[in-house]
């Protein structure tokens, strides 16, 4: 009896086009990850912030992929590196598609050093951190207490939203004048 749905044996394409990937790493030398490292990059990627969060098999699928590309470019499995990832959540239409894209594209850790002084991490990265620490909230009435972000209106009478100059995390270690 011949059926129209596939063999639940035959490879998806996505898949068999991962293994083949995976191939020729291996046979341009790449060096095969250990099986802590899969293990550690799956929960990597199963952790990653909101939308770029992946599911147990796309973890699976994407985590030889991250443990490639991070030990080439000089990468850990860290926050730094989730942030590499996740930055400019805005132009991703599909966050893991972008991420796959952006876990075969990895630049080199060297170049990410140098952050501009005024930009701030990304706020999963304060939650680990073990040096930045959050002042208390300023009770400020136009301070969200859970995002630390003022709003108000410019000239133009238009919706402003900027961090708290008072107890935004990106203000930790300054000093606080209460509001």
């Amino acid at each position: 009896m011949d059926t129209s749905s596939p063999s639940p044996l035959t490879p998806l394409p996505e898949l068999a086009s991962d293994r083949d990937a995976a191939a020729r790493a291996a046979e341009e030398g790449a060096v095969a990850a250990t099986p802590e490292q899969l293990a550690a990059a799956v929960e990597f990627l199963q952790e990653l912030p909101g939308p770029w969060a992946v599911g147990r098999v796309t973890a699976q699928r994407y985590a030889p992929l991250l443990v490639e590309s991070a030990t080439a470019q000089g990468w850990e499995l860290d926050d730094f590196l989730a942030a590499e990832l996740t930055k400019n959540p805005g132009g991703a239409h599909n966050p893991q598609a972008a991420l796959k894209t952006r876990i075969r594209d990895l630049v080199r850790r060297r170049r990410t050093r140098t952050v501009p002084a005024q930009a701030d991490p990304p706020a999963h990265a304060y939650a680990q951190s073990p040096v930045a620490e959050v002042p208390p909230y300023c009770r400020h009435l136009d301070c969200d207490e859970v995002s630390r972000l003022r709003s108000g209106t410019d000239s133009n009478g238009l919706l402003q939203v900027s961090p708290c100059p008072e107890c935004h995390p990106s203000r930790a270690g300054k000093s606080h004048t209460p509001a």
